[in-house]
């Protein structure tokens, strides 16, 4: 289709193939051939590929002066960024631009990683449902690997091997859980006096500790 003759053309254009190529070396895991960074460079190189960078809308696309996100990222990217307009004489770099290209590829790298680990121990099927159903809800199922073992029903020791980020179950077998089963893990409860809260708490958790593995993984590759 259209949009796959335009990613061949840009990625049979020199100027564009030497961007792309230093910025998928720069980045970890990053898949050959990854079809959504390979749009994100897209995005950013087609005004200065064209020459027509004059072009660049004003601030509207990213309208801080200040960037938010990681500044590792923004550190490593510059100068690769820099330097590449300078090889092809381009030299002027809009800031809100560039913000949002390292926006870009944040949010890039934390789609890579690994989905978080979630296991639930319960007696009680009503409650696996409930919980399952709010995280589909809620929290995408490509961010979230969902398990559910069954008191006196399925061997719990599996656990131990499995090493989950977060152990949800009843609040009298946590300290049980904590010993025993994932020492390793963040364990917390679930029960009906108050779902909702407690569902809420859980969502909050989980996003913790996704933006806590991607804090992790920046600081253990980009030095």
């Amino acid at each position: 289709g259209h949009t796959e003759q335009l990613l061949l053309i840009f990625k049979s254009h020199p100027a564009f193939a030497s961007l792309y190529q230093a910025v998928s070396d720069l980045l970890p895991l990053a898949p050959k051939n990854d079809d959504r960074l390979l749009k994100i460079v897209i995005f950013f190189a087609r005004y200065f590929i064209l020459d027509v960078q004059q072009f660049i809308p004003e601030p509207h696309y990213f309208s801080s002066d200040h960037y938010p996100g990681n500044p590792k990222v923004v550190a490593a990217l510059r100068p690769i960024v820099t330097d590449w307009l300078g090889q092809h004489n381009r030299t002027s770099l809009n800031q809100h631009y560039f913000f949002l290209f390292c926006s870009h590829i944040e949010q890039w790298l934390r789609n890579t990683l690994a989905p978080l680990q979630v296991t639930l121990i319960t007696s009680d099927a009503i409650n696996d449902q409930l919980i399952r159903e709010y995280l589909d809800n809620y929290l995408s199922s490509e961010t979230i690997s969902f398990s559910t073992y069954y008191l006196l029903a399925d061997d719990i020791y599996k656990i131990k091997q499995a090493s989950p980020d977060l152990v949800i179950t009843h609040q009298d077998l946590i300290p049980f859980v904590k010993k025993e089963l994932a020492q390793g893990s963040y364990v917390t409860h679930f029960d009906y006096v108050n779902p909702h809260e407690h569902l809420n708490r859980i969502q909050h958790k989980i996003l913790c500790l996704q933006e806590e593995h991607y804090q992790q993984h920046i600081a253990q590759h980009f030095l």
